[in-house]
Parts: structure tokens; C-alpha cells; sequence
């Protein structure tokens, strides 16, 4: 099994992902809730979706994309409409 297709059922990395505390990611929160200028952000390799859900919170419409499931499954219990798999 490759890299790829292990970091697609990564339940392992999504548990510690799940544990980064939001302040961790706030530089990246406020230079894009600063710069989305009422059009949506789309978070590439969202991880568990706390920078997706944080800018949904300030009234940013963000969605977020991840090819992990488990950090998908974590980022749709923050936000139903703010993830999706890609594989």
C-alpha cells in the first residue's frame, strides 16, 4: 500500500490533527477572513476543518477539501456543509 492510499483511512493522523488547538492556525484565519472580500475560500488539504470552521464562524463562506477520510468525517461534525473527500 502506498502513501497515498494509507493517508486515505489515516485514522491515526486525523486523531492528532483533531488535537491542534484553532489558535495554532489564527495567522491563516484573519489574513483570509482580512482578504475574502464576501467571496468564498476554499481550504485545499483542510485536515479536520478547524481553519474551515472558524472562518464559517466569522462569516466567511469557506468549504474544505481533503483527500483523508477521517479528516473529513472530523470536518463534516464541525460543519455539515463544509467538507468533502476528494480522492
Amino acid at each position: 500500500m502506498g502513501h497515498e492510499e494509507t493517508y486515505h483511512q489515516n485514522e491515526a493522523y486525523a486523531t492528532f490533527l483533531d488535537g491542534w488547538d484553532v489558535s495554532f492556525f489564527a495567522k491563516y484565519i484573519d489574513t483570509l477572513t482580512d482578504h475574502a472580500q464576501g467571496g468564498p475560500v476554499l481550504d485545499v488539504g483542510c485536515g479536520v476543518g478547524q481553519v474551515v470552521e472558524a472562518l464559517n464562524q466569522s462569516g466567511v463562506h469557506a468549504l474544505g477539501v481533503d483527500i483523508s477520510h477521517p479528516n473529513i468525517e472530523r470536518a463534516l461534525e464541525l460543519d455539515e456543509r463544509s467538507a468533502a473527500a476528494i480522492a
